[in-house]
């Protein structure tokens, strides 16, 4: 966004910096200590931001852990986004494993009370309930980092390597002699030793690396309701509907019509655009049940005659939607409650209320800014992390999307649908923890129940594992867009894919010489065959003795699931194998590790593998286009997930801009969405950009700006 205000202040913080510019340097690579390693490696390509060829690993090495004779303490403090994602078990009920050990609450985890024995320390876990993250790295950080040995947690990355290069976190790149499978992963790795080298060249923490190169998230949702809607049958047996009295006031307008010569990357794409019919059809700007529906089944067979039957235009892979024709069908949906409650529950419930879409929690609110993708392909997460808000435009220049003019434009819309009632009203209010995923599709059969979704943006094999007996909830095709390079070409596309995380943990300058020793043990342990295999799948107590599971994917072996373990992730957490080990086991917390995807496939439901070759065979073979790290287009590149900055370039943030404590803009902003009053909450999406002017987001560009230059330059 070109404003002369803007453009006076970052001409003066140039001149401010150029003094500054060279003091420190990034180096391209860091001395690595060479080791010697036994077993196999199993990658995936991808690249770093310079464009080198990497080939990210789950584990690189099987260098075997020397233990001490004398246990060693070691007081740990890694916030979690709840309670229940922490190393201590603070769950209501105990859990029995299968030897009979009881869990209580308060007790270590089992996969920590594993290490503990394996490596002979002892773990104090000081984290706070109900802390989050980055109040208690302030809160550490107004101490000097003196109440624990060990910091980490969610979205810390950049506050560890900050706060490293002011000297209050180790250096680890002093200490890979006694971190071999570190050492030998990162020689293996340099996409992730660059995204961890800090402006002065050290390593202060040890990031969460997801499943590089899997999706991330799908769009999943109720086929029946669909088919119910459009076709209706629901299963191959007729359904009928019933005759609905809600009604909603037409507030979003088409974007893929004929006139729209401004849009980015837009225009006309079918003669007729469903959106305006419904739009004209309406009486006096309301929208009823039966002439929504009338005019979406008209418009389908008017524009796709060679559909066998209406549904085919969304679901499957005969999906070819575009996000008017999606919101055409919310609109149908959300005045279907009579109806789309008796297919949820059995009967009707007078007075359900349907969300077209949500998200899994409301604390995950920024997912509903996704959709903005399938306006011509708009940005918003450059990252797989709601914070990462810069991405690389098609010229290559870091931009930061919550400033641009086609996301400010965007928020109308969004707003528009949030207006309609299209979009869970939940999600424009403060970030919280409360679970819509397990409210609206988990609990159909509830009596009480009156609240039921449509489709929300989720990971696959928990969303398709437990829908409450809805046996149809799977994958939909992401809405079809163009994007800047698209040339013209309507596509499959999603900006978001499983990255390098801004995630992990850093070990305290303040620890004594002999906790340093078991410190760097512990981190070390995790990137050994032994320890990733155990935070990506639990203790041995869980597998299968000497059976593998075998990915259908990409082929890797790993730890096969007992009956045991599927049948409790299934009676505890409903199937959702990632939370059972991460809130009851007590692996897979984003500290430093690798993630790899066999847990997850072998705990997938028959509905989930049927998305997974969904997406995989979309866009002609090619799969839904996501985002990566080796992508051609910079367009499609993933940015890093930290920003390494220089202390100068630290302090100018501190004192100049408001940006990078940005939890009030943003949840103003989503106010604002929700078209919600009060003081500070904008009014139109102009007043949202005036509202990061004032924040100094002018500023805030220039320097990560400066920083992508300088950690991608060769």
């Amino acid at each position: 966004m070109k404003k002369v205000l803007g453009f006076m202040l970052l001409t003066l913080i140039a001149i401010g910096l150029a003094a500054c510019q060279g003091v420190t340097t990034i180096p391209t690579t860091t001395a690595l200590p060479t080791t010697t390693t036994g077993g196999s490696t199993t990658t995936a390509q991808t690249t770093t931001g310079s464009g080198t060829t990497t080939t990210p690993a789950a584990t690189t090495t099987t260098t075997t852990v020397t233990i001490p004779e004398e246990p060693i303490d070691l007081v740990i403090n890694v916030a979690g986004e709840n309670d229940k994602r922490l190393f201590t078990y603070l769950q209501a009920n105990p859990l029995e494993m299968p030897d009979g050990t009881i869990i209580d609450s308060g007790d270590l985890k089992p996969m920590w009370q594993y290490v503990e024995s394996e490596l002979n320390i002892v773990i104090d876990d000081v984290a706070t309930p109900g802390q989050r993250p980055a109040d208690m790295f302030d809160l550490a950080a107004a101490n000097q980092f003196q109440g624990a040995d060990i910091f980490g947690g969610p979205n810390l990355g950049q506050r560890l390597m900050s706060a490293g290069v002011d000297g209050y976190f180790v250096d680890l790149s002093e200490h890979l002699a006694d971190m071999p499978n570190v050492s030998a992963y990162l020689a293996s790795n340099p996409l992730v030793l660059n995204a961890i080298t800090a402006a002065d060249g050290g390593i202060y923490h040890l990031p969460y690396i997801a499943e590089i190169n899997n999706y991330a998230r799908m769009y999943i949702g109720r086929y029946s309701w669909v088919t119910a809607l459009l076709d209706g049958e629901v299963n191959g047996e007729p359904f009928a509907l019933e005759t609905e009295t809600a009604t909603l006031n037409v507030a979003y307008e088409a974007y893929w019509k004929d006139g729209t010569e401004d849009l980015p990357y837009g225009g006309l794409r079918n003669t007729t655009n469903v959106i305006d019919l419904q739009n004209a059809a309406a009486t006096a700007g309301v929208l009823t049940q039966a002439t929504a529906l009338q005019v979406l089944k008209d418009y389908i067979d008017a524009t796709y005659p060679t559909l066998e039957n209406r549904s085919d235009l969304y679901l499957g892979e005969t999906g070819q939607y575009d996000i008017d024709e999606l919101v055409a069908l919310y609109r149908v949906i959300k005045l279907s409650p009579l109806s789309l409650s008796k297919e949820a529950y059995g009967t009707a419930k007078p007075g359900a209320i349907i969300w077209p879409f949500y998200a899994r929690q409301s604390n995950y609110r920024e997912e509903v800014l996704r959709l903005m993708l399938f306006f011509g392909g708009q940005r918003v997460h450059g990252s797989d992390s709601y914070g990462s808000r810069f991405y690389l435009d098609e010229n290559g220049v870091l931009q930061y999307s919550y400033f641009q003019d086609n996301f400010l434009d965007n928020l109308n819309r969004i707003r528009a649908m949030f207006s309609e009632g299209l979009v869970d009203e939940k999600l424009s209010g403060a970030a919280n923890t409360t679970n819509l995923r397990t409210n609206y599709i988990f609990k159909d059969s509830v009596e009480t129940q009156m609240e039921f979704g449509f489709m929300c943006y989720d990971f696959t094999s928990s969303t398709t594992a437990a829908s409450g007996g809805q046996d149809d909830v799977k994958a939909f095709l992401p809405p079809l867009t163009t994007t800047p390079v698209s040339d013209g070409e309507f596509i499959h596309y999603l900006e978001n894919t499983r990255v390098v995380k801004p995630d992990g943990w850093g070990i305290s300058a303040n620890i004594s010489e002999d906790a340093l020793v078991g410190a760097l043990r512990l981190f070390d342990y995790f990137f050994s065959e032994e320890g990733n295999r155990i935070q990506n799948y639990g203790t041995p107590d869980l597998w299968v003795e000497d059976e593998v599971y075998v990915n259908p994917t990409d082929g890797v072996e790993g730890p096969k699931f007992s009956t045991w373990t599927l049948t409790k992730a299934t009676e505890i957490t409903s199937g959702d194998m990632s939370s059972f080990l991460r809130d009851h086991i007590g692996a897979q917390i984003p500290i430093g590790y690798q993630k790899v995807i066999g847990f997850e496939l072998q705990s997938t439901s028959a509905n989930g593998m049927w998305s997974w070759e969904l997406y995989y065979g979309a866009n002609d073979g090619d799969g839904v286009l996501m985002n990566s790290y080796s992508a051609e287009e910079t367009y499609y590149q993933l940015v890093p997930p930290i920003f390494s900055l220089t202390s100068t370039e630290n302090a100018l943030l501190s004192t100049t801009t408001t940006m990078t404590a940005d939890a009030q803009l943003i949840d103003r902003m989503m106010a604002f969405l929700g078209s919600k009053t009060g003081e500070g909450i904008p009014q139109t999406s102009e007043e949202v950009r005036d509202m990061f002017i004032a924040a100094g987001v002018g500023t805030y560009i220039y320097i990560y700006q400066l920083a992508y230059s300088r950690m991608s330059a060769d």
